[in-house]
């Protein structure tokens, strides 16, 4: 679990800067929208890809090696495959975004949830750019999500990915 800290610190008697009093107001704001379980109970699963991951040609599992949010046992990081637990059925938004690192290539991000295999359009995108998508489905317990890069033309490097996954509905 994060900890609520702040960049700056003051000393009374001495004039405070706006902008170091608002970087310390987002980043109050940036711990309770990301790293606090709120009220609502919400079932979710937050992950990050941090480390770099080498892709071959053809499809590629992502593997989460961070779990920043996760209410109910869905993954054990390292790991590819969420699964839905007792108890957590209904119908989820699945966000994913993924960078990889060489120059131009092209590639496509799919989510294999449940019974169904969901794609988005391909993609060159280079260093600096995040391929995002997301997906909205039902999900039974027991039902897995993976997330894939398909590199189309040929070996790349996964940078970073980020997945978040929310039941909305039961």
């Amino acid at each position: 679990m994060a900890t609520a800290s702040v960049p700056n610190s003051f000393t009374n008697g001495v004039n405070a800067d706006a902008t170091k009093i608002n970087d310390n107001f987002s980043a109050i704001t940036s711990f309770l929208n990301n790293d606090v379980e709120h009220k609502d109970s919400r079932r979710r699963v937050r992950l990050r890809r941090v480390a770099n991951q080498a892709l071959s040609a053809g499809p590629n599992n992502i593997t989460w090696d961070t779990e920043d949010v996760d209410t109910s046992a869905f993954i054990v990081a390292p790991s590819a495959t969420i699964t839905v637990p007792a108890g957590a059925a209904g119908v989820y938004v699945i966000t994913v975004a993924a960078q990889t690192l060489a120059g131009t290539t092209t590639w496509l991000l799919a989510l294999s949830a449940g019974v169904g295999t969901f794609s988005a359009a391909p993609s060159t995108a280079n260093s600096s750019t995040h391929k995002k998508n997301f997906w909205v489905t039902w999900l039974d317990v027991g039902d897995t999500v993976t997330a894939q890069i398909n590199s189309l033309s040929g070996a790349d490097t996964l940078g970073s990915a980020r997945l978040a996954m929310t039941r909305i509905a039961e």
